[in-house]
């Protein structure tokens, strides 16, 4: 018996070694999702557990629901053409399900309380989880906007856009492009986090990053 025991444990061990690897491939790497997690593998490996069914099974239902409704397309920039060719790819909409199902999984892991359940206890789903579906979208963008920029003001101690600047502006200037004169003065700048004046600067960062500070943490 202790033998078999110890074999599980080894199992669930290499089984949670693969799936921080897949982790650490996406968020830190940039590895695309599609290239690193395989649904139906996934769904293999874990058809067992209660949750792992719920979860699997409502990934499936929501992307199905979000795909064949009308709010899908909600991005100015990213067309809904773009987005149908992503989910229509069997690829990414493998990949995409996984996603969702990973979600559903941590939620139902940290807040089993928050989900109904019929009355033998069996978790069912109940319309606040399409929200889960939103995913989609957050999918697409990461595709969408891969590689593209943006010019941000942050502060150069920190990297937080949560700024402010009292600017001194040339008054003779064209009104749609206005000239700053002394946004690198620290006594006319304010970071919300470091909570004092500093000097701010324009960097130019991943589009989808809310701030330089958040995108050298990606990079580390």
């Amino acid at each position: 018996m202790g033998d078999k025991e110890g074999a599980v444990n080894d199992l669930t061990g290499i089984l949670n070694l693969i799936d921080s690897l897949q982790d650490h491939a996406v968020d830190v790497l940039g590895i695309p999702e599609m290239e690193v997690y395989d649904f139906e593998a996934e769904e293999e490996r874990n058809k067992e557990t209660p949750e792992e069914i719920f979860a699997r099974e409502n990934a499936q239902t929501i992307f199905e629901m979000r795909i064949e409704g009308e709010g899908l397309y909600m991005d100015d920039e990213m067309s809904g053409e773009f987005i149908r060719s992503i989910v229509d790819n069997e690829q990414h909409a493998s990949a995409i399900k996984n996603v969702i199902r990973l979600i559903i999984l941590e939620e139902v892991q940290d807040f089993p309380n928050d989900f109904q359940r019929d009355a033998d206890g069996k978790l069912t789903y109940d319309y606040t989880m399409y929200d889960y579906g939103y995913a989609i979208e957050g999918y697409c963008r990461k595709i969408f906007y891969n590689g593209k920029t943006k010019d941000v003001w942050v502060c150069r101690e920190c990297g937080s856009d949560s700024v402010e600047s009292h600017a001194l502006v040339n008054p003779n200037a064209p009104t749609e492009n206005p000239t700053v004169i002394n946004l690198d003065d620290c006594g006319s700048n304010y970071c919300f986090d470091c909570q004092k004046k500093v000097v701010v600067e324009k960097r130019t960062i991943p589009y989808l990053a809310k701030n330089d500070r958040e995108f050298k943490t990606i990079e580390r």
